[in-house]
């Protein structure tokens, strides 16, 4: 696996090879509650992402185009299909309400708003990594203990879906990660294994494309995006990065959980409310700022 890519005769670097400064842990800690150099770094990583980004996204059009590459959601179904009939897997049609779905799905956030939705193609086999004790911040870590603890997990995730599918037949897999929630060895052990179809979902591709590397891959989706069957991003713009790495992406936008995001009639107690910390915190100090000039 290699870092860079070749681009014009220079190398192209993505944001996981960021050069960083090692910085004690005390002093980065005071730098952050010290507003000038907090505004400083704000500033300094805005314009260092904005810039990653524009190279990321000009270089993958410019393969895409080189290649020949198409991102049409017909011509992606069509080279799934392919990519699974080629293995000697063909899938049983199913009755909604009777698909066995295996879903690796760490409880953080908003993440469990993604199972009503499974649960209504039929039973789910959930596989929570955070029931087993470890974190979804620490696994994003490359560290020493951030790859053993990942290890660690991943020697559980292929004991459990054999004993899924021992007791019902998977229909296919579903995950919520990147590279650091799985590894490509994982995934083609499963699909040799099983044979069963496996899809990616990741609505960070603009920001967690490539992060660091760990034991095996880089965090984000850059490196495992060949693995699945079908990936699916948030972003239109990352159909492209997927294609050139390999991936079958489809688009999708973000959704929501009705079951828990509908429409009330709550009582009206409050003229005025806002939600976030921060614009409640911007408010304040643009508050103090015009009463200091009046």
């Amino acid at each position: 696996m290699s870092d860079s890519h070749p681009r014009d005769g220079d190398p192209f670097r993505d944001a996981s090879i960021r050069r960083t400064v090692r910085i004690p842990s005390a002093l980065k800690n005071s730098l952050r509650q010290w507003r000038p150099s907090r505004d400083a770094w704000g500033s300094l990583r805005r314009r260092q992402l904005q810039h990653e980004y524009e190279r990321r996204r000009e270089y993958y059009a410019l393969k895409a185009e080189e290649r020949g590459l198409s991102t049409r959601e017909s011509d992606v179904v069509a080279d799934i299909r392919r990519r699974i009939a080629a293995r000697g897997y063909a899938p049983r049609r199913r009755q909604l309400g009777a698909i066995h779905t295996f879903a690796c799905i760490p409880t953080f956030s908003w993440h469990e708003h993604l199972l009503p939705d499974l649960r209504e193609l039929g039973p789910v086999t959930h596989f929570d990594y955070t029931t087993l004790g470890f974190g979804v911040e620490e696994l994003a870590r490359t560290d020493r203990n951030g790859i053993a603890r990942r290890r660690l997990m991943l020697e559980q995730l292929l004991p459990a879906i054999r004993a899924a599918h021992k007791d019902r037949p998977i229909d296919w897999l579903f995950y919520y990660g990147g590279g650091q929630d799985t590894s490509p060895r994982i995934i083609r052990q499963i699909v040799n294994e099983l044979g069963i179809p496996t899809v990616n979902m990741s609505l960070d591709d603009k920001q967690g494309w490539a992060g660091r590397s760990n034991d095996e891959c880089r965090t984000g989706a850059v490196d495992i995006t060949r693995e699945f069957d079908l990936y699916i991003t948030s972003a239109r713009v990352a159909l492209e990065w997927h294609a050139v790495e390999g991936g079958r992406p489809i688009y999708m936008p973000e959704g929501f959980n009705p079951a828990t995001y509908r429409p009330m009639d709550p009582v009206r107690d409050l003229p005025v409310s806002s939600t976030g910390a921060r614009s409640i915190w911007e408010w304040e100090e643009s508050s103090t700022r015009r009463a200091s000039r009046t």
